[in-house]
C-alpha cells in the first residue's frame, strides 16, 4: 500500500512537475517569438557585433535586405568595418571608439556600403549590450538617401528662388533708376518752360505736363522703395 501511495504521490508531483515546464516552456517560447518579430521587423539594419574582434555575431532580416545579402551566414563572422566606407580619419576614430569601447555609445552618419558596391548615406548608432554575462554592441543603421536627397532637392529650389528674387529687384530697381532719370529732366524742362510768357491754352498744357511727369515720377519712387524693401 505504501509503494502504491508513493508512486501515485510521484506521479502526480511529477506531472505537476512537467505541466509547470511546459508552461513556462511555452511562456518562453512565445517571448522569443516576440522579441525575434520586433527585431526583424524593424526598418533598422541591427547588428550584434563582439567588441573583441569587431565580427557581426547576428543581424536581422532587414540587414539582409539593405545590404543585398541572400542569407545570414554572409554577414555573419565579417568584420563591421567592412560595411562602411569613404571614412576620414576623425570618422574612423569615433567608429573605432564606439566600436570597442565598452562605455561609449555614439549616433552619426556614415557612408555604407552593400555587398554589391552600391553607396548609400546611413544613419548609425551604436550602444553596448550584455547578453549571457558576454559584452556586444549594438549596431542600428537607418537608409537616409531619400532624406538626404529631398534635403539637397529643397536646397536646390532655395538658391532658385533667392536667385530669381535678386534677379527680379535687381531689374526693377536698375528700371527705376533708368526712368527717373529722363523724367527729371522732363520736369525740369517743364518747369523752365512755364515762367516764360504763355498764354491760358499753352499754360494748361504745360500743368498737364508737368503734374503727369511728377505723378509717374511718384509712382516709379513707390516701385523703387518696394524693391529695396
Amino acid at each position: 500500500i505504501n509503494a502504491v501511495v508513493s508512486f501515485i504521490i510521484a506521479g502526480m508531483l511529477s506531472y505537476h512537475m512537467m505541466k509547470d515546464n511546459f508552461l513556462k516552456e511555452k511562456s518562453l517560447i512565445s517571448s522569443q517569438r516576440y522579441l525575434d518579430s520586433v527585431y526583424n521587423t524593424s526598418l533598422d539594419a541591427v547588428f550584434i557585433i563582439d567588441v573583441k574582434n569587431g565580427l557581426v555575431t547576428d543581424c536581422n532580416t532587414q540587414s539582409l535586405a539593405l545590404f543585398g545579402a541572400d542569407s545570414k551566414s554572409e554577414m555573419k563572422k565579417k568584420k563591421i568595418e567592412n560595411y562602411f566606407t569613404q571614412l576620414s580619419e576623425n570618422s574612423s576614430e569615433l567608429l573605432n571608439n564606439a566600436l570597442y569601447d565598452l562605455a561609449v555609445s555614439w549616433k552619426g552618419e556614415l557612408s555604407c556600403i552593400t555587398h554589391q558596391g552600391k553607396i548609400f548615406a546611413g544613419y548609425v548608432s551604436v550602444v553596448p549590450l550584455v547578453y549571457d554575462g558576454m559584452m556586444f554592441k549594438k549596431i542600428n543603421i537607418l537608409d537616409i538617401t531619400d532624406i538626404r536627397q529631398a534635403q539637397a532637392a529643397l536646397q536646390m529650389a532655395k538658391e532658385k528662388a533667392e536667385q530669381a528674387v535678386f534677379a527680379r529687384s535687381r531689374f526693377v530697381s536698375n528700371m527705376s533708376h533708368e526712368l527717373r532719370t529722363p523724367l527729371n529732366g522732363i520736369i525740369g524742362a517743364a518747369n523752365i518752360l512755364m515762367q516764360d510768357n504763355l498764354n491760358s491754352e499753352q499754360k494748361q498744357y504745360f500743368d498737364v505736363l508737368k503734374y503727369s511727369s511728377e505723378h509717374i515720377l511718384w509712382l516709379i519712387n513707390q516701385v523703387l522703395d518696394f524693391s529695396k524693401i
